[in-house]
């Protein structure tokens, strides 16, 4: 007989393909599984095994000339003739012909000395008396645990085994604390009563193709059974709903394994082992960026102070760390332009008494890090949340107006010229007074949440009221101590006293003279050309990081305050191009922090952009189905066996999923995706290491694990 399959069930019942009878045959006794390459091999299922050439064993190779033998039947392994994978001869002739079986057992109560009716209801009233209805009263009327009675008179006879010990400390021998109800066996909310935290095989979304609904704990937790080892651990269990059989034969393959999401910290491994570290003769080893985590499961990236740093870094004296890329700087030392005093055409503004004075001398004002109207994204930002000075701002920026030159302007732009002007002057009198109050004063108004200490402090850089005021005082006083603003006089009388003060002491420093405040962790504050700048210390800078996360914050409904102006949203936006230079190529960035240099940008649904600070980690408490631990596969030599498995892969473009637009679902690797062949060089019925199921996959899935590649599944197990 012909049959046209991988693999050959044995045993006792009728749907196996060889059909066995006599005493010690199973109803599924074993199996013979051919492999992709024409091996065979034979393996008892579960807990049964079979004899090979007389040597009893669970799982065996075969070859031409082995005797399987099971129960009294023989099943020989011939030579494989051409075109058949394997041949085989079954000897069943010690069993029982089915002509035969009537005379050969006794089948009628008549063929003993045994009665029928008297015995039946004798044996069956002591069976109710004895285990039923004597055991049911003393559980009603008697404290198992306190009474003396015989154990036949409790319902402790009930019990089928021996309880694991943590159910018997945890229930203190109560069986009403896991059953419930008499007769009925136990609910699955008895056992999630204390077990909260254990999550389910899939999420139902997971796996479509089969109900999950019915599956119970005790299917794979059989308590009474084997207390030692509550959790069964036969693949036999898998297999009734997974048709896999073994890893090297009917396992489906890998699908991008293990590399299916975009990293967010941009790194190429191509260009820093074959280029950078090519370079510098240095070698390039897998252990200086990744380490082990405490429980040895998965590998874990190193900070940027403990991996990039010995490149990347590199500090001198007294000033700021720069940060630097052989040659191109990651973090910008260069000043940071936060106020700025815009250049106006005071020739056509002098006719216009509601304006007020302003420095003649700001012709010569820095033009670095200015928006079309002269000033800096901060000041644009700050300003944007009054909302007559935002409506204004939008006026101008769509006129395409320049406050420098308004010659060609009209009598509205005018205006809203000057009411830009008096938010500008507002704003500087405010950061005199108290540059985090400033802050927050008017970041509040357009946020869900209001600032925090950590983030004003984080907002303003640490920046010093008597530094602003000392910066007032040098653009808006001459010498003699005469306003050359004569309208700050009519601002906060605490502001105007200080000055004067100032002024007639003497006191007041000059541009050279600034700053006065030393370089500190957070930077370092100094005025130039009009112009308070800010110098970044170097990567990690809190100011930096705290502006960008708050234009990304101000662009998301999520923390937006719900009286928002478009103009902040607008703002916002145009301080994030400024600061992170987002629509650079990966590793091209030139904003003032180069922050998506390395960090990538994160787009959502509705186009909204934000920078990922963090590398993407694997969190030991999530499980999903693979059950894989590195430190159990590095042997003495570290670096060798990571190349084993992880092959690089030459010609995969890995910074086109960074570019702006770009899908991240189209994400390629470094790295060549796994495949069976690599596990299967240790795992494998012949080698050592197992091929079981359980050997690789959990059970109980996190609830954070990713989604499961989608994998048909048949209907049931052949």
């Amino acid at each position: 007989m012909e049959i046209d399959t991988s693999k050959i069930t044995i045993g006792a019942d009728a749907s196996n393909t060889i059909n066995l009878r006599g005493a010690g045959v199973e109803p599924r006794h074993a199996a013979i599984v051919v492999a992709r390459d024409g091996s065979a091999h034979v393996r008892g299922v579960g807990k049964y095994k079979v004899a090979v050439n007389g040597e009893q064993m669970s799982r065996s190779a075969l070859t031409a000339g082995d005797k399987i033998t099971i129960g009294k039947n023989v099943i020989l392994v011939l030579p494989t003739p051409p075109g058949f994978s394997l041949a085989l001869q079954v000897d069943d002739a010690d069993s029982p012909q089915e002509e035969h079986l009537e005379t050969n057992y006794r089948t009628d109560l008549l063929q003993t000395k045994l009665g029928k009716r008297r015995p039946a209801w004798i044996l069956s009233i002591l069976t109710l008396t004895f285990f039923l209805l004597l055991p049911l009263l003393s559980s009603q009327f008697f404290k198992t645990e306190n009474s003396s009675l015989p154990m036949v008179f409790t319902d402790a006879i009930w019990a089928a085994g021996e309880v694991h010990p943590a159910h018997r400390l945890a229930t203190d021998g109560d069986c009403s604390a896991c059953h419930n109800k008499p007769f009925s066996r136990v609910s699955e909310d008895a056992c999630t009563a204390c077990h909260k935290n254990v999550s389910g095989h899939a999420t139902p979304h997971q796996m479509a193709e089969r109900d999950l609904s019915e599956e119970r704990c005790g299917g794979c937790h059989r308590e009474h059974n084997r207390p030692e080892l509550l959790a069964v651990q036969s693949a036999s269990d898998c297999e009734s709903c997974h048709a896999v059989n073994s890893l090297a034969v009917d396992h489906p393959p890998f699908i991008n394994y293990p590399n299916p999401e975009r990293p967010q910290i941009i790194f190429d491994h191509g260009s820093h082992e074959d280029k950078h570290f090519g370079k510098t003769k240095r070698a390039f080893e897998c252990s200086s960026c990744h380490a082990l985590d405490p429980a040895g499961q998965h590998q874990i990236i190193a900070s940027f102070e403990s991996m990039c740093v010995d490149c990347h870094g590199d500090t001198g004296g007294d000033q700021p760390s720069k940060i630097f890329h052989h040659g191109d700087q990651i973090v910008s030392a260069d000043p940071v332009s936060v106020f700025t005093l815009p250049r106006l055409d005071l020739k056509t503004l002098s006719k216009i008494p509601a304006l007020g004075a302003w420095p003649e001398s700001t012709r010569g004002a820095s033009r670095e890090g200015l928006t079309r109207l002269g000033i800096t994204p901060f000041t644009e930002l700050l300003l944007s949340t009054d909302p007559q000075t935002a409506a204004a701002l939008s006026r101008l920026r769509q006129g395409k107006v320049k406050m420098s030159s308004l010659k060609k302007a009209g009598e509205d732009q005018i205006a809203d010229v000057v009411t830009v002007i008096w938010g500008l002057k507002w704003l500087l009198v405010d950061l005199a007074l108290d540059p985090e109050q400033a802050v927050a004063g008017r970041m509040n108004q357009v946020l869900k949440n209001p600032l925090s200490n950590r983030e004003l402090a984080a907002l303003t850089g640490q920046m010093q009221t008597e530094f602003v005021q000392n910066v007032v005082a040098s653009w808006f006083y001459d010498e003699t101590g005469t306003a050359l603003v004569e309208d700050l006089k009519d601002g906060p009388v605490a502001l105007t006293d200080y000055l004067v003060d100032k002024i007639s002491s003497g006191s007041v420093l000059s541009a050279d003279d600034l700053p006065g405040a030393p370089w500190v962790r957070t930077g370092l504050w100094q005025e130039k050309k009009y112009s308070m700048q800010y110098i970044p210390p170097g990567h990690t800078d809190s100011f930096l990081k705290a502006w960008l996360d708050l234009s990304m914050d101000l662009q998301q409904s999520a923390r937006q305050s719900p009286n928002i102006e478009y103009g902040v949203r607008e703002a916002a936006a145009a301080l994030f191009e400024e600061l992170a230079d987002s629509k650079a190529k990966p590793g091209k960035a030139k904003g003032a922090g180069r922050c998506s240099k390395c960090h990538s940008q994160i787009t959502d649904e509705s186009g909204l952009r934000s920078l990922a600070w963090t590398s993407l980690q694997a969190n030991p408490l999530d499980r999903n189905f693979t059950r894989y631990r590195h430190v159990d596969h590095i042997g003495p030599d570290k670096q060798e066996v990571c190349v084993d498995c992880h092959v690089r892969a030459e010609d995969n473009d890995v910074l086109s999923a960074y570019l702006m637009d770009a899908d991240t679902a189209e994400y390629v690797s470094n790295f060549e995706p796994l495949e069976i062949e690599t596990c299967t060089t240790c795992h494998a019925p012949q080698n050592q290491a197992s091929d079981q199921c359980l050997t690789c996959h959990y059970y109980h899935v996190s609830p954070l694990a990713g989604p499961l590649q989608a994998q048909s599944m048949p209907a049931e197990h052949p």
